[in-house]
């Protein structure tokens, strides 16, 4: 699946990290390389090869703080269910081959 813009692939990512996504600033939109969830720490980007952070109030920073937003491990597992089109099983292939399409 090839995807031309952001917005495309937020998808896959619970609504309330979605909705912090979507009003990131469109310069760096346009400049994210991947979007990283792990459980308990921030949700990080990363933007022309830099980490980024995303601040509570969907704000872009570089700098680790006490109001990022960080990720629970149940949107870890919704995330990863929406990724995989709320079927785990039909993606177990390309799972054990370390992608999802």
């Amino acid at each position: 699946m090839k995807f031309s813009g952001f917005d495309e692939v937020l998808y896959a990512v619970t609504p309330r990290i979605r909705d912090k996504l979507k009003v990131l600033p469109e310069s760096v939109k346009r400049c994210v390389e991947e979007i990283r969830l792990r459980a308990g720490l921030p949700l990080a980007l990363t933007v022309s090869g830099k980490t980024m952070f995303v601040r509570n109030s969907g704000n872009p920073t570089e700098i680790l703080s006490r109001d990022l937003i960080t990720v629970k491990r149940e949107e870890l597992q919704e995330s990863f269910s929406l990724l995989c089109h709320r079927s785990v099983y039909a993606h177990a292939d390309e799972i054990a081959q370390g992608y999802i399409m």
